[in-house]
């Protein structure tokens, strides 16, 4: 841990100088007038209600099976290190760093993942590969695939990452496989313990129990009752969001009427900071991409449909 993290943490402070403090920088924010503070996601809905993400938050994206929140976790990734420069660490312990990084060009190209996979692409496809793929290169982006199954050496690595790269955000993926091998619950709160004390957000995947396909369409809505581990989750979130696409249930028009084919449902059900609800985004199964909705060319989609029995058998 850096010098400056172990004072602001060993800091004690009286109400009146941390008044002071919170009151300089909103003076700041005012004077610079640039919106919503902290990381953006890219996804205005999300970062409207959340107010950005700041510094030592833990962020949640839940799901159930084959429902996105890793290609939600790796959307909002791209958005922060593509688009915006942020440096950032990928880290998944399912996933090895090539398995990770096809996943990226599929989402950064807007190509189907398994004709990269399969290595079926035609030359229309090789010219958005070679006018793509530049931005990707060149973003701030560090992979990591070691086999850490213990908790000591995942923040370890994490903390000699932040310290080298200077980095400004943590994705995780598939942390469940920590405590789950150990037989224990307590990594969701180390992980918020590390996210304060390296002074950076961090975001994780949480895997939801519900069945796939349940005919009652109770069923078909996720809540938080599903999450394995749900009272350290919920308790030490700042924000807990669930995805759920309905059009995986047969299910094209919610109870508002808004078309839902090639939607995903976000649910935030924790914040901190500002409202809960939820919002829809467009999401493009083929090549694992979510974006605000309109800004997906949903002719470009590779329209193959899986049935609800086979859904195992998704590339994403």
């Amino acid at each position: 841990m850096n010098k400056s993290n172990e004072n602001r943490q060993e800091e004690l402070l009286h109400v009146g100088t941390c008044t002071k403090r919170s009151l300089e920088r909103l003076i700041r924010r005012a004077a610079l007038n640039t919106g919503t503070p902290g990381l953006h996601s890219g996804f205005y809905r999300l970062d409207e209600a959340v107010c950005g993400f700041q510094e030592g938050e833990l962020i949640t994206i839940a799901g159930r099976s084959n429902m996105g929140r890793l290609s939600l976790e790796m959307s909002i990734m791209r958005n922060m290190a593509v688009e915006n420069k942020i440096p950032v660490l990928f880290y998944s312990l399912r996933y090895v760093k090539e398995a990770s990084v096809d996943r990226l060009i599929a989402l950064q190209a807007g190509l189907p993942l398994r004709n990269l996979l399969n290595g079926d692409i035609n030359d229309r496809q090789w010219s958005i590969l070679n006018d793509k793929m530049d931005k990707l290169v060149q973003a701030p982006i560090i992979i990591e695939d070691s086999l850490h199954f213990e908790e000591g050496p995942i923040c370890d690595m994490c903390k000699n990452a932040v310290e080298k790269h200077h980095l400004k955000a943590i994705f995780l993926d598939g942390i469940e496989l920590v405590y789950h091998h150990h037989f224990e619950t307590s990594m969701v709160g180390r992980v918020k313990q590390l996210a304060r004390e390296l002074n950076v957000p961090i975001f994780i995947t949480a895997y939801m129990n519900g069945v796939v396909g349940e005919s009652n369409y109770e069923k078909m809505h996720p809540t938080i009752k599903e999450l394995n581990d749900r009272e350290s989750i919920d308790g030490y979130s700042d924000v807990l969001m669930i995805v759920n696409r309905p059009s995986v249930y047969k299910i094209y028009e919610d109870g508002y009427g808004r078309d839902l084919h090639n939607k995903a449902q976000i649910f935030i059900t924790k914040n901190v900071r500002g409202p809960v609800g939820d919002f829809l985004l467009d999401f493009r199964e083929d090549c694992g991409a979510f974006a605000n909705e309109g800004m997906i060319d949903f002719s470009e989609m590779d329209n193959y449909e899986i049935p609800i029995e086979n859904l195992s058998s998704l590339p994403l």
